[in-house]
């Protein structure tokens, strides 16, 4: 195994969405970001389970879309 297996998980309500320990690649973190874009709502949280990396390199990037979004 060449990486440590790392899921995402995301929550909806029926406004926010809730990301529970963010993606690390550019790529997964733009799909998120898509997935979240499309159900209408809006990234309000975002959980990291722990202080390792992979649960929370991507939240900046998540951040930054947000921000985006939002203005």
């Amino acid at each position: 195994m060449a990486w440590s297996p790392l899921s995402s998980t995301l929550i909806f309500g029926a406004q926010d969405a809730l990301l529970v320990d963010a993606p690390f690649t550019r790529t997964l973190i733009l799909s998120v970001g898509d997935r979240v874009e499309r159900s209408g709502r809006r990234l309000a949280y975002i959980y990291a389970t722990h202080g390792h990396g992979d649960h929370r390199f991507g939240t900046g990037q998540a951040l930054r879309r947000r921000r985006r979004l939002r203005h």
